[in-house]
């Protein structure tokens, strides 16, 4: 198979040219994208004609289980591509007006601390817009006292509701019968807008077909990857690559969505789907996709036009990501659905599904962990080939699918970080999956904790007892690994492999 390794030099030789030197270039940044695909389809075809270990039923079962983890990959991948490949260009600022519509900001509360929603409420009140078309209201699902005395101190208006049914959406619904503003402005407690939030939103509603106007989620606090590693912002933010990247290549197909915060709806648009969506913890997603279906168009502006807070702590980061998770799910296996919801074009149900598919990403993940533990403590080699041809095949496609990766994703994500916020969320994303299939009625909204004080020694450890057992595992793995190497028995090529694997998954 000779020639299989022209292929590999060739093909990786021209990744890395592009990448070099002309990786600014739009055009050969998508060669060399389309040549890492080739590569990748390349390595599940010899996977699958010639390594299956079929020897007997244990070693082809793990060889199979490993082989649909990688096709999972593998069409993520060209999902993430199909999003992206294009952008629309920055959104310039549109101008004022004639005649401005009136619009009822929604500031949606819960449990959050006084000064934070302060903070979010006086920004919400200065925003440079008519005062007589503009009005403020303080949504408060807590009910307390002094979210009601803060609003009465500002000039806002105060509505809470006796129950909390369907969580933000439910509260969001309630408002929209107490206000009568041509437009809805929804912010999260913790979100500050700047003051010229409107005029540089308003204005593409003259088109009277776009309903939603989205602006990119800014965080003023790190991340909890930038914070415990002390990193600062020599990582990107964890949330850049889905507001940089993705919503920017999604507009182009008209298949960007609100995201619960930072955006302006139209009120006639919600009216025609009764309201927020209620049917499923992420509201947000869901209530784009329906308004997608009646024909309206969304907007995504580049412009940084509201700061807010990212999840503070492990469990409150990995709470936000399992309603996540839950919700989409939810949504896919509900009459929503992207393929069977009547009026989403070809590219809207596609994106849609690729939000979904994404969060799927668990089982996947757990099964590259535990790949070396195949061979280091069962004994099964995963896959039955030559060193050289395992080198030549998984390596051409690993760094056909890395660096065309970095270069479209740009500053806003390197590979590496792809695979540790993975790798974090796995075990619990995967435990959320399987809850959602047996119980997709379940309507858990897990409200995010914002501006709460955590102590630095604070450790979820019900989320981390599945990554210790699984690194103590790899751990034994290699010291039994390490002692076949020594001594020289069993499969050289297996045990290497298998050695790499696991040294790289600790």
């Amino acid at each position: 198979m000779s020639y299989q390794y022209w292929i590999t030099f060739i093909s990786l030789g021209m990744i890395l040219v592009i990448f070099a030197r002309y990786r600014d270039r739009e055009r050969l940044r998508w060669v060399a994208v389309g040549i890492g695909l080739f590569l990748t389809v390349r390595y599940l075809y010899w996977r699958v004609a010639y390594t299956l270990n079929i020897t007997d039923m244990a070693g082809m079962t793990i060889s199979i289980i490993i082989l649909l983890a990688e096709i999972y990959g593998f069409l993520a991948t060209f999902l993430f591509y199909f999003q992206v490949a294009t952008p629309t260009a920055p959104s310039s600022v549109v101008g004022d007006c004639p005649d401005l519509p009136t619009v009822d900001v929604l500031v949606t509360s819960y449990d959050e601390a006084v000064d934070l929603v302060r903070r979010s409420l006086i920004a919400c009140m200065a925003m440079d817009y008519p005062t007589d078309k503009k009005k403020v209201y303080l949504l408060d699902d807590g009910s307390r006292e002094e979210m009601q005395r803060l609003a009465g101190e500002l000039g806002c208006i105060y509505i809470t509701r006796p129950s909390r049914e369907y969580a933000k959406a439910g509260n969001l619904n309630n408002a929209l019968k107490f206000s009568n503003g041509e437009f809805i402005v929804n912010f999260d407690a913790d979100h500050i807008p700047v003051g010229s939030f409107l005029k540089k939103t308003i204005g593409f509603f003259s088109d009277p077909k776009v309903a939603i106007v989205q602006t990119p989620h800014y965080f003023y606090n790190p991340d909890i990857y930038q914070r415990n590693l002390k990193a600062g912002h020599k990582i990107a933010h964890e949330q850049d690559l889905f507001f940089q990247v993705l919503q920017p290549g999604r507009d182009f197909t008209n298949s960007s969505f609100y995201c619960g915060s930072g955006a302006v709806i139209r009120r006639e648009a919600l009216n025609k789907i009764d309201g927020f969506a209620t049917k499923s913890v992420t509201e947000d997603i869901h209530t784009t996709m329906l308004i997608h279906a009646l024909g309206y168009r969304t907007v995504y502006v580049r412009d940084i036009l509201a700061v807010g807070l990212s999840p503070e702590s492990f469990k409150s980061y990995l709470g936000q990501r399992q309603r996540w998770t839950r919700g989409h799910l939810q949504i896919f296996l509900s009459r929503d659905n992207p393929f069977l919801r009547k009026g989403l074009t070809l590219a809207q149900r596609i994106n849609y599904f690729a939000s979904i598919y994404y969060f799927l990403f668990g089982p996947a993940r757990m099964i590259y962990l535990a790949v070396p533990l195949a061979f280091l403590l069962l004994g099964v080699p995963p896959l039955v080939a030559p060193l050289a041809d395992i080198v030549n095949f998984y390596g051409s496609h690993y760094l056909g699918s890395l660096i065309p990766f970095a270069m479209v994703s740009g500053r806003h994500r390197n590979p590496f970080w792809s695979d540790v916020y993975e790798t974090v969320m796995c075990f619990s994303l995967t435990a959320t999956v399987i809850e959602t299939l047996f119980r997709p009625g379940k309507l858990l909204f897990n409200v995010t904790p914002k501006g709460q004080k955590f102590s630095k020694s604070e450790m979820d450890m019900a989320n981390t007892i599945p990554h210790l057992c699984l690194l103590a595992l790899l751990g034994v793995g290699v010291i039994l690994g390490g002692y076949l190497w020594v001594s020289g028995t069993g499969n050289r090529d297996a045990l290497f492999v298998s050695l790499v694997l696991a040294a790289y998954n600790i």
